[in-house]
């Protein structure tokens, strides 16, 4: 997951990317004001949970679209984004009970302003306007108030608004360069994910730059609210590992801006649950896959016909 004001626009220098004579590539996120983008996150996940010989098998699909509006740039050089719900549709099938959310007119629509600040403190965070976020979810559904909280509350869409926006190095790179970075830390039903990435420049791909990431995390306990609310059980504590956690990033040095990201993430290990009052321990397994697309066009438009 530098500014500068010409006669046409602004730009944010966040990162770089322009070829040298020397075959390095500096890697930039580059705004212009006014200029809408959209980001399109689709995320399917598979847990498994294993006891006396039985599997239980929960299945989630996510699809999230936002858009992103950049408005100005602040005294302290933060690009100001106006960040905006533009759809969103989730599906959870419990052992064959499937609970759908599907774009809330209540949600869709609603605003938040996040700065963006310049290289080499680059990092994303609220200015205003969550908190009517949150306020209208809990109306819309309060007798899963907890769990949508932890499925589109201020952590996860935080988590998904950084993964656009890739602290890229300041200083031109070659292929093999690495370099780390932490991120936001992400409240799930099984706990708290605080994921530090490594990234490594390998070059082009085609008209795109290809960056490979790996992932590694640590977990902090759930609260059995939370995990109740989107799981049949409680979580009382969870020990896992993966084997698998990276993904590759293409970024766009036409248009300075990131073009996709994808990666995959297994989990596997031992938990304690509490079901509906009987401790158990079990072997849980989670495959997870994310797709992100940042397009200049709305993905929910309407083809025009030719």
């Amino acid at each position: 997951m530098v500014s500068k004001v010409t006669s046409a626009a602004l730009v944010l220098f966040l990162g770089t990317m322009a070829f040298a004579a020397d075959d390095a590539v500096q890697l930039t996120w580059e705004f212009q004001k006014d200029k809408t983008i959209y980001q399109e996150m689709k995320t399917s996940t598979k847990q498994t949970i294993k006891y006396q010989g039985m599997d239980t098998v929960q299945n989630e699909s996510d699809t999230f679209v936002f858009s992103m509006t950049p408005q100005e740039v602040d005294k302290d050089k933060n690009w100001i984004i106006l960040e905006k719900l533009e759809s969103f549709q989730i599906s959870i099938d419990n052992g064959g009970t499937t609970t759908t959310y599907g774009s809330n007119k209540a949600l869709v629509g609603s605003e938040f302003k996040l700065a963006i600040s310049p290289a080499p403190n680059f990092g994303v965070r609220w200015v205003d306007s969550y908190d009517d976020f949150a306020k209208k979810l809990v109306k819309a559904n309060p007798q899963m108030e907890a769990g949508l909280k932890i499925i589109v509350g201020n952590d996860r869409i935080r988590q998904m608004v950084s993964v656009a926006f890739v602290d890229f190095p300041t200083k031109s790179v070659k292929k093999g360069y690495t370099w780390t970075k932490d991120m936001p830390p992400n409240m799930t039903a099984l706990g708290g994910f605080k994921d530090v990435n490594k990234f490594t420049y390998e070059g082009r791909d085609g008209k795109l730059d290809k960056i490979k990431v790996d992932t590694t995390f640590t977990m902090t306990p759930p609260t059995a609210a939370a995990s109740a609310a989107v799981l049949p059980f409680k979580v009382k504590s969870a020990k896992l590992t993966s084997k698998i956690f990276h993904g590759t990033i293409l970024f766009d040095n036409e248009k300075h801006r990131m073009d996709s990201m994808k990666d995959k993430m297994t989990l596997e290990g031992k938990m304690d649950l509490d079901n509906g009052g009987k401790l158990m321990s079990v072997d849980y397994a989670r495959e997870e896959k994310t797709d992100v697309n940042i397009t200049d066009t709305n993905p929910l438009a309407t083809p025009a016909k030719k």
